[in-house]
């Protein structure tokens, strides 16, 4: 996380080995999806909403996607039509190894959701949109 020292706070003060993973609506136009991802991102989305007591909203036009707690500032300043949920509507993620990959447990036992490796996002949204998605990568056993 060498892009980390960008931060406005000191890196010492935050846990990166136990994140919170926030959720964001991206309108539909705005992305590509393959597989399985906008399924398995609801599903969770609902499970953490479930827990929390607040409802996800229900658009049709946007897909659900998971996001690092550190993004949220870059999200809310470079992309006005994305809708950032509700900071009850987060779940802690763990750490592996190397922190840009997460395991959210008990959710998500058998998944690791891998974060950019930069906390700073250019105006390019095209060209930089997975450097603050979180991409799903399933574990081969």
């Amino acid at each position: 996380m060498h892009r980390a020292r960008m931060l406005p706070m000191s890196g010492l003060e935050y846990d990166w080995y136990h994140p919170q993973i926030r959720f964001v609506c991206v309108p539909r136009s705005r992305i590509d999806i393959q597989g399985p991802f906008e399924r398995e991102m609801r599903s969770l989305a609902e499970k953490v909403a479930a827990k929390s007591g607040k409802a996800l909203p229900d658009n049709l036009h946007s897909v659900l996607m998971p996001v690092h707690e550190l993004q949220i500032p870059n999200i809310a300043s470079k992309f006005q039509d994305v809708k950032i949920l509700d900071s009850d509507i987060s779940v802690k993620g763990f750490a592996q190894s190397s922190i840009r990959y997460i395991t959210i447990t008990p959710y998500f036992m058998l998944t690791t959701l891998m974060t950019g490796s930069g906390l700073s996002l250019s105006p390019n949204s095209l060209e930089q949109l997975l450097n603050w998605l979180l991409v799903l990568k399933y574990r081969r056993r």
